[in-house]
């Protein structure tokens, strides 16, 4: 709809041209008439207007100031200007400051005005869609010399290049202004960028790119020759220049300066926090892909030292050599501190493997691959006690692809921490009688007091008066196992506490927990504790020495 307003003085001008056609038939909104040049400023002052229909001859402010006006503060607002004077001086003023077309009250009609709108009308959608096409127009063209710009500095930074020469060429064609003598490499990159991108749309992330790239560029602008430039995954990276003369404290006395304030500036304005690591400085143009890669390897620093952190190059930064951190005998420890529901030993056991690891600082892949292991071990147990992973990994996420999406080796640590409390804590509660009410309850009381005996689910039943097929059905459901299962638990669990404390022979322990086959015996241990009998108590052994 064109929004149009109608500034006449005689309320009967006003009605007939109001009742004249009907406007919105025609996509013309009217407002409220404007008695005067005045009143028709302050409603165009406040209201979007895109068509004044104005007399000439007004008290106050006439029509030929009300153009003047309008020509001056909203060139975009057409007019079309009505007289009941015959006058050439008001039709050649009128048209002469912007007015489209001047109609003689006496001449108008239906037709007239309709004919006269119609041109106004398409006049409006042309100049209308010639806007939108130069906004795009511009858009485009400032997107693709932006995007130019991206893919030269990330060609110079990643690929290098062959000729100083042509690299300058092409850096002044595209107006980016550096010194050649000596460059800085500063490598930057958003921390938790892989959960940003869960918890943000793809728009909303292109965004938040383009507030940060403005909000670094303004503050670059205080150094003599910068250029920040976005790379992939929440990285940027940051060219500052400088003349030969400048010196090397010098330099990096404004470096470390200028990262500092885009540090603060970040947290107060985005709520987020980034690393930047600053390579040393540069001498030739050439070289710079080699300046950036010792840069990008410098935020893998983070890993270890944390989020929000200035990582400076020295030559002591190189990574360690892998080393396997959770051998078989850690392995086997781990197991059994968790199938003894030792929780204390469990978390230290956990704790020393990753104080080795912070002590020796090797790879962050040869990190990873340990998260695997640890994963790895709790799956495996889960598996054996026909636990459902989802229990206890919280929101189902998959752990193999969530490990990825930490920054630091602290949250990591952390996290792993947290899925073996949980799962321990489920395990438990799994298999503790005192957590279950009613006939299920009932029943794991009966077992622990009585699992020396030979008894089974009727047995079972029997003593607690209910029936065996409905006790089977009830303990399953509750429990999330079998009453077999549980019963193979509670008396390999008194074996394994049998044999870690007194000097009995396996032999004996078979009887003395429930079992009457030791072959069965040996069976039902290797399955709940991953190990026979045997291999079990020469882990004690060996952990005790």
């Amino acid at each position: 709809m064109i929004k149009t307003l109608i500034v006449e003085d005689d309320i009967f001008d006003y009605s007939h041209l109001k009742n004249m056609i009907s406007w919105a038939e025609h996509d013309f909104l009217l407002y409220d008439v404007a008695k005067n040049g005045n009143e028709a400023v302050e409603i165009i002052d406040n209201k979007e207007i895109d068509l004044v229909i104005t007399d000439m001859s007004m008290p106050g402010k006439d029509g030929i100031e009300l153009i003047k006006y309008i020509r001056s503060y909203y060139p975009d607002i057409k007019v079309l200007a009505i007289s009941g004077y015959d006058d050439f001086m008001y039709v050649k003023q009128s048209l002469k400051l912007g007015a489209l077309d001047y109609i003689l009250k006496h001449n108008l009609t239906p037709d007239s005005l309709l004919t006269t709108l119609k041109s106004i009308k398409e006049a409006i959608i042309k100049e209308e869609q010639s806007n939108r096409e130069k906004e795009m127009l511009e858009r485009q063209l400032k997107t693709g010399r932006h995007t130019l710009v991206e893919n030269a500095i990330n060609k110079l930074v990643k690929e290098g290049v062959e000729s100083e020469k042509q690299a300058r060429k092409e850096l002044i064609s595209l107006g980016i202004k550096l010194y050649f003598e000596k460059i800085v490499v500063v490598a930057v990159q958003i921390d938790n960028y892989d959960f940003l991108k869960e918890k943000y749309l793809d728009s909303e992330l292109s965004d938040l790119k383009k507030s940060f790239s403005s909000m670094a560029n303004e503050i670059l602008k205080d150094m003599a020759l910068a250029v920040l430039s976005f790379l992939e995954d929440g990285k940027f990276v940051i060219l500052f220049s400088f003349k030969n003369k400048s010196s090397e404290q010098g330099i990096f006395n404004q470096v470390t300066t200028t990262v500092n304030r885009l540090r603060t500036t970040i947290k107060q304005n985005f709520n987020l926090t980034a690393c930047f690591a600053i390579a040393d400085i540069c001498s030739h143009i050439n070289r710079i892909n080699q300046y950036y890669t010792r840069a990008e390897q410098l935020l893998k620093k983070k890993f270890y030292y944390g989020k929000d952190k200035i990582f400076y190059y020295t030559s002591a930064n190189k990574v360690k050599s892998n080393v396997n951190f959770l051998g078989i005998k850690e392995e086997k420890e781990l197991l059994d501190s968790i199938k003894r529901m030792d929780k204390k030993e469990m978390i230290s056991l956990i704790r020393d493997i990753f104080d080795q690891i912070m002590e020796s600082q090797p790879s962050i892949n040869s990190v990873k691959l340990t998260i695997i292991s640890f994963i790895n071990i709790v799956n495996k147990v889960a598996k054996e006690y026909s636990i459902e992973l989802s229990r206890f990994y919280k929101y189902g996420d998959n752990p193999y692809e969530q490990l990825y999406k930490y920054d630091t080796f602290q949250e990591l640590k952390e996290w792993i921490i947290d899925i073996y409390t949980d799962f321990l804590d489920y395990l438990q509660g799994k298999y503790n009688a005192q957590n279950y009410s009613g006939i299920t309850g009932e029943a794991m009381s009966y077992v622990d007091q009585h699992y020396k005996e030979d008894i089974n689910l009727s047995i079972v039943a029997d003593r607690i008066g209910v029936n065996s097929s409905y006790l089977s059905r009830k303990f399953k459901k509750d429990s999330g196992q079998g009453f077999i299962q549980y019963l193979n638990y509670v008396r390999i669990r008194e074996a394994k506490s049998l044999i870690a404390s007194t000097n009995c022979q396996i032999k004996e322990i078979v009887p003395e927990v429930g079992f009457n086959n030791y072959n069965y015996f040996f069976k039902v241990f290797k399955s709940i504790q991953g190990m026979t009998p045997v291999e079990y108590e020469e882990s004690i052994r060996d952990s005790k020495n």
